[in-house]
């Protein structure tokens, strides 16, 4: 049987770095004073029960999940796996998220959505997909959801499974902080900068 993926060394050291120079925020318990919030993960079976359990120790109360593979990633405007196609009939996976998403902030009350990407992540494997091309696809996904549905109130988390690099904490939660995401991007990676879409005038 066929055991969890894992990240590389070199993913490891930029997650790393990411977290030193505060991109990545630790999530405390009860963080988000909300009765419910709708959870938008992967549906990887090796990394979803804790990302589940990540979610419900931010809000403290109650989560209603919604899963897809690839999570939040199928809504950004450059994602590989937003749409397919089987058997000649075209399959718009970031439309039905959408729809998901709006019917449940709609049965919940709730305008509150904690949108996941984890590492690794075996579509974005499959795509070829970096570490930074994930977080990009992250930001995107959440200004798609600002755009469609602009009531919603939507958070980047990371989820990350650090398995064959640190022998306890196997698994963390972060909260993606966008401005300092942003000023990384700009030390980091200035070319890639136009791909953050609409984020930079936010």
């Amino acid at each position: 049987m066929q055991g969890p993926s894992t990240i590389t060394g070199a993913d490891y050291q930029l997650l790393r770095s990411l977290h030193e120079e505060g991109v990545f925020e630790h999530v405390d318990i009860g963080e988000i004073k909300q009765d419910i919030v709708v959870a938008v993960l992967c549906a990887d079976g090796h990394r979803f029960g804790d990302g589940y359990e990540h979610a419900t120790c931010a809000c403290g109360r109650n989560v209603h999940p919604l899963t897809k593979h690839g999570g939040a990633l199928v809504l950004a405007r450059d994602s590989p796996f937003a749409r397919t196609h089987r058997k000649g009939v075209a399959l718009h996976h970031d439309l039905t998220l959408l729809q998901d998403i709006e019917n449940a902030l709609g049965f919940k009350q709730t305008p509150h959505v904690l949108s996941f990407a984890h590492f690794p992540c075996a579509i974005a494997n499959e795509h070829n997909l970096s570490v930074l091309d994930v977080l990009i696809l992250h930001v995107q996904a959440k200004e798609r959801l600002r755009e469609e549905i602009p009531h919603c109130d939507a958070r980047c988390l990371v989820h990350i499974d650090y398995l064959g690099h640190r022998t306890k904490r196997r698994f963390a939660s972060y909260f993606l902080n966008r401005q300092k995401f942003f000023a990384w991007m700009q030390r980091h990676h200035p070319e890639r900068l136009p791909e953050l879409y609409g984020e930079l005038a936010a």
